[in-house]
């Protein structure tokens, strides 16, 4: 028999966990994304708890403290967690093995509404094979395969969508489709009380920003992005008013006037982001709220009508200072418009952040000084500022799978990284399996050396020559 088909030992199960797994404190705010699973498997009529190992006590890379976290969990447990967390989880299930030896284990995407970069989905088979003690990957928009596995309690039906060991052997279900709808989960609104733990521990911002999404998906080809190839480039937008309400709701009942949007591409439909801006105003709700902007989407009507609706700050995806690795990137923007674009949305919103990447395979050292003199330009705009970050080669991006024979590891890239023995094991880990852990890898190219030498006379190397998954999630 398929271990995920087993009920517990006494052939009950009435009730299920899931777990928000991380591993740092560093970046901290309200889980919504397993909060929304959560919601799914209530929905489908299941008992289920959330629990945030963000909270946890303790030493979170400590194996022990993790599988004690577990304890009197539901059956199934549920991880939620992105690429960053996946190889710590790869190490620590033996441990929750042990000590919850009929629990069985499930992993799927950290925020269903959005995978930033994907996690669990582009490696479920490579995962199930490292790793005996997984029972199942669920892949894409994970809360929809939440509630079938649900409705099928106390026995775990295989379903599309998941993908499980059955007999020594891997299964997986049929592709689940894209939803033509968002769905919606309106019961699982977090109190002020739930957010309170939140509050008191964020640190980078004045007030805690809640996450939100108003989509899911992308239409673009960015040949970077992981993101809009897992939803199959399309996206699919919940009603003007689902979201408003959401916010109102937050508002009344729990207090929540900051919140940020999750959203690859915000503005991509124009005349929905109008009425939204609209909608906000005519309920005079007194929210502040950031979201994604794209180049050549943003306009001063635009930008206008999201400033008066409470938008206080915009994220765009510029990426090179070069046209030419913009053409080779299948951005669909050039620096002229960049320039204009983050000049306007500084003068209008006021807080503006242009985000670049370097270590592109065929970007030369005169692409990078080109990147870095639009960024010094962008930077002395009033109301702008800039990012630059080492580019991560996540699957299933069209970078990953042109250049896959140029992946590399190397321990340089991560000396940002805490000295932890946990973390010594991730990366022989990631060093082990690099095309199941590539965001921990990058791609390897004659001018990678030269470029650094650059960045390091710029000095920017502290910030830009770490891995984004060490320097930003461990540090």
């Amino acid at each position: 028999m398929t271990k995920l088909a087993e009920n517990k030992g006494d052939g009950v199960s009435t009730r299920a966990t899931v777990v928000h797994l991380v591993v740092t404190r560093r970046f901290v705010g309200y889980p919504s994304g397993a909060a929304t699973i959560a919601a799914a498997m209530r929905q489908a009529g299941v008992d289920t708890d959330l629990r945030d190992y963000l909270l946890a006590p303790g030493d979170l890379l400590d194996f022990d403290g993790f599988a004690a976290f577990l304890d009197g969990a539901g059956d199934p447990v549920w991880f939620c967690c992105g690429p960053a967390a996946l190889p710590f989880r790869v190490l620590a299930l033996p441990a929750a093995r042990r000590r919850h030896p009929h629990t069985r284990f499930i992993v799927g995407e950290r925020v269903p509404l959005l995978p930033k970069s994907a996690g669990p989905t582009a490696v479920a088979e490579e995962l199930l094979r490292l790793c005996p003690d997984l029972d199942g990957v669920a892949l894409g928009e994970s809360d929809l395969t939440a509630a079938e596995l649900a409705a099928s309690l106390p026995a775990l039906a295989p379903i599309a969508g998941l993908v499980w060991r059955e007999d020594g052997t891997l299964r997986s279900g049929p592709p689940r489709p894209r939803a033509e709808v968002v769905p919606e989960y309106p019961g699982w609104t977090p109190s002020g009380a739930g957010l309170r733990p939140y509050r008191e521990m964020y640190r980078m911002e004045d007030a805690l920003h809640f996450p939100i999404a108003a989509s899911r998906g992308c239409v673009y080809r960015c040949a970077f992005c992981s993101a809009a190839p897992s939803w199959d480039r399309r996206q699919v937008r919940r009603p003007v008013l689902a979201v408003a309400d959401e916010m109102e709701r937050l508002y009344r009942d729990a207090g929540q006037s900051h919140f940020g949007f999750m959203d690859e591409t915000f503005v991509l439909d124009r005349s929905w982001t109008l009425q939204f801006c609209e909608e906000i105003i005519r309920r005079r709700l007194p929210v502040r709220w950031r979201a994604t902007g794209r180049v050549n989407l943003v306009d001063r009507g635009l930008l206008e009508a999201m400033a008066a609706a409470g938008c206080e700050a915009v994220e765009l995806g510029v990426e090179s200072g070069s046209d030419r690795v913009l053409d080779l990137i299948e951005k669909g923007i050039d620096t002229t418009a960049a320039l204009a674009s983050a000049r306007l949305a500084g003068e209008i919103i006021g807080e503006v952040a242009c985000n670049f990447m370097w270590g592109f395979p065929f970007e030369t050292v005169l692409d990078l000084a080109q990147t870095l003199l639009v960024m010094d330009a962008m930077d002395a705009m009033p109301g702008v500022g800039v990012r630059l970050s080492f580019l991560q080669p996540f699957r299933p991006s069209r970078l990953y799978d042109e250049y896959r024979d140029n992946l590399r590891f190397d321990r340089f890239w991560h000396r940002l990284a805490p000295q932890h023995p946990t973390m010594e094991r991730i990366f022989d880990l990631a060093k082990a399996h690099p095309h199941t852990f590539s965001g921990f890898c990058f791609l390897d190219h004659p001018a990678l050396e030269e470029k650094l030498a650059v960045l390091q006379r710029a000095d920017l190397d502290e910030e830009v020559t770490a891995n984004g998954l060490t320097a930003s999630y461990y540090r």
